[in-house]
Formats: C-alpha cells, sequence, structure tokens
C-alpha cells in the first residue's frame, strides 16, 4: 500500500483510540460543528460504533434539529449540561470563533482536527475506484485525478484531445484486479 495511505490510516486509528479513550472514561462525545467537516466526523463514528451525544454549533438557528439522530444543539445549551463532556472540533481548520468560545469558557482539553482530517473523514476517500475519461480536459476536475499534471507535461500538439480504443484497452492491460 502507498506510504501516504499508510500515514493517513495510523492518523486515522490514533485519532479513534483518543475518542475511545475518551469514552472509556465515560465522557460523552460531543462533535464540535455540523457541517460537512461534522457529519462526515460523525459518519466515521457511527461505522465504529461510538454514538455521539450531540452535536454542538455556534449558532444553532441555522441548522436542522438533528442529523441521523444526534441531536444539534447550542455550544452554550451543552456546556450547562456537565462536566462529563468532551468535544472534538469538526470545524475548518484553525476556526478562530470556535478557539475563542473554547477558550472563553476555558476548555483547552478537547479532540482537534489532525493534519490529514479531510481524508480521514472523507467517505470515498479509501473507496477503491479508478476514473478513466477518454477525453483531455475533464472538467470535474477530481482532487486525486492527475489530468493537471499530465496537460503540463505534455503539450497540446504532442497528444491529441481523445483516447483511441486501443490506447484505453493498453491501459486496461496494466491494471491489476
Amino acid at each position: 500500500m502507498d506510504r501516504y495511505v499508510n500515514i493517513i490510516l495510523s492518523e486515522r486509528e490514533r485519532y479513534l483510540e483518543q475518542v475511545r479513550q475518551k469514552i472509556s472514561e465515560n465522557r460523552d462525545i460531543i462533535i464540535y460543528g455540523a457541517g460537512v467537516y461534522g457529519k462526515n466526523l460523525a459518519k466515521l463514528l457511527l461505522n465504529e460504533g461510538i454514538v455521539p451525544r450531540a452535536f454542538c454549533v455556534t449558532d444553532v438557528g441555522s441548522n436542522r434539529k438533528k442529523e441521523w439522530g444526534i441531536p444539534i444543539r447550542s455550544f452554550q445549551d451543552v456546556l450547562s449540561e456537565g462536566q462529563n463532556i468532551y468535544l472534538i472540533a469538526a470545524e475548518t481548520p484553525q476556526n478562530a470563533e470556535m478557539i475563542r468560545l473554547l477558550e472563553e469558557h476555558g476548555i483547552s482539553s478537547y479532540i482537534d482536527i489532525t493534519p490529514h482530517f479531510l481524508q480521514i473523514v472523507d467517505p470515498v476517500y479509501f473507496r477503491p475506484i479508478v476514473e478513466i475519461t477518454s477525453r483531455v480536459g475533464c472538467k470535474v476536475n477530481c482532487r486525486y485525478c492527475p489530468q493537471n499534471l499530465f496537460i503540463k507535461r505534455y503539450p497540446s500538439s504532442a497528444r491529441s484531445l481523445e483516447t483511441s480504443f486501443e490506447t484505453f484497452r493498453a491501459c486496461l492491460d496494466h491494471l491489476s484486479p
């Protein structure tokens, strides 16, 4: 397996171990943030059999009431409920508002996002897929696609815009099952 993937898998396991440690200390897991990061983090935890007690958000009015049965609560309401909570940050990196609120309330111990947080919580990152297009210049521009590298390395005069069937077949012959 790719060295980068191994790094991410190790980081993911350490991250999940931190969460499991807090659960073993009878702490309720609260995900700070109910956006894309928070929802993907919740999916990851649920797939691991870990059910967060709630999401908490700064502005509860701009969110739904629940996501997958997990309530979405205001930061203030969650803080007023007691000491057995443990926050997991799921906001954009270095979210100043979140950090300010945590510090303002004397919260210095929480699980922050990791260097590869997006890859860890991305539900499709480890999905074994191969994307193939027969044209140069796909507009989707997936983050893992090497098309920009391809376009830079091969000038337009040296390549055709469409892949021939023979070239496509040769490419398939080099894929492992």
